[in-house]
């Protein structure tokens, strides 16, 4: 695919294990015509760096490929669908990875109204947010991958917007997805069309009237969690394009990233994620455990100090260190020691499954 060029490298580049996730994904050379010359891995953290820096195409830097070239490649697998094959693999795999099945059962919908450029195609005003822009509205599995995405016309209700991303996942033939929580934006007719048109159940997460202030709603927070993580991308802060494709595509890409840099961190510590496989009794029972484990861990400094508090029920398999933390892994399960106290590895993973960095 090309030579890769010697140049410093940006915060925003693929590391080694991330392009040996995402090089087998992207397309060989077309037959006929010149051979390829441009190294694809350039390519590809050049279009990286657009999306996380918000930069336009000719404002790319000088020791990349040409903007033009880059801008062909990514126009190309929009029209192709090589992003949306791309995305859909890693995700697959991140469900694997986390033991789980490859296609979810019960999944998120939401939307997010943004201000568009006003050079943009197709454009809309929000009443309830006052934006005029586009509305980005996307469906996600309970780990927060997008499973399906439409952008179209902030001037559309969530209602009738909700269609076109569910006939868009109906499409593809879900053979798992049954349940689909939303708001109280979504409740009304859709209900009942969802159940007739695409056989699945809508279950609406209201907010009560009682609670004053913020409150944390089961399960719609994976949808706004999603959100969250786009808005790390900078090209994400506002709708710049001008075809809604090229919008959807862009969408894609920052899962892509934040996918791609998540699968090595899974694969390395697979031990440290809840096997939800186990029986009801069985994972309560190993909660109970990894409480005890909190508590008993607190004023221990030293791995011996924690083998010594556990009477030597748990023999640490192996000690590593990583960005600054030690981790210790054991039969009971994985610690970190970071900022002078240990932390179980369930709960670090699990609090930040996939953001990325800022």
């Amino acid at each position: 695919m090309g030579n890769h060029t010697e140049r410093k490298p940006y915060d925003t580049d693929f590391s080694d294990a991330e392009w040996a996730i995402v090089e087998p994904l992207i397309p060989g050379c077309k037959g006929g015509g010149r051979p390829r010359e441009v190294n694809m891995r350039d390519v590809i953290d050049a279009i990286f760096y657009l999306l996380r820096t918000g930069c336009a195409w000719r404002h790319l830097p000088h020791d990349f490929p040409p903007p033009g070239t880059v801008y062909d490649y990514f126009s190309s697998w929009t029209r192709d669908g090589t992003l949306k094959r791309i995305h859909d693999t890693l995700r697959r795999q991140v469900r694997v990875q986390a033991e789980r099945n490859e296609e979810p059962s019960a999944a998120c919908i939401d939307s997010q109204s943004v201000k568009a450029n006003e050079q943009v195609g197709i454009d809309g005003y929000d009443a309830g947010k006052k934006i005029v822009g586009r509305k980005r509205h996307i469906l996600v599995d309970t780990m927060g991958p997008v499973l399906a995405v439409f952008v179209h016309s902030a001037g559309i209700q969530d209602r009738d917007g909700a269609k076109a991303v569910l006939d868009r996942i109906m499409q593809e033939d879900p053979q798992r997805l049954e349940l689909i929580w939303a708001d109280g934006g979504y409740a009304g007719k859709l209900i009942e069309w969802v159940k007739q048109e695409c056989g699945l159940v809508l279950e609406i997460v209201k907010r009560s009237d009682d609670v004053k202030g913020f409150k944390l709603l089961p399960r719609r927070w994976v949808v706004e969690r999603t959100f969250a993580w786009l808005g790390r991308y900078r090209r994400m802060s506002n709708d710049y394009e001008f075809n809604i494709s090229t919008s959807d595509s862009m969408i894609h890409l920052a899962m892509i990233n934040i996918m791609a840099w998540r699968l090595p961190k899974l694969r390395m510590f697979p031990n440290t994620l809840l096997k939800n496989s186990r029986p009801v009794s069985a994972r309560n029972a190993s909660s109970e455990r990894k409480s005890e484990d909190r508590q008993s861990i607190q004023n221990t400094s030293t791995v011996q100090e924690w083998s010594r508090a556990h009477n030597g029920e748990s023999s640490i398999v192996d000690e590593t260190e990583m960005d600054g933390r030690i981790r210790v892994r054991g039969i009971g399960g994985a610690l970190w020691r970071c900022a002078g106290k240990w932390h179980h590895g369930d709960c670090l993973l699990r609090g930040q499954p996939f953001g990325r960095g800022q």
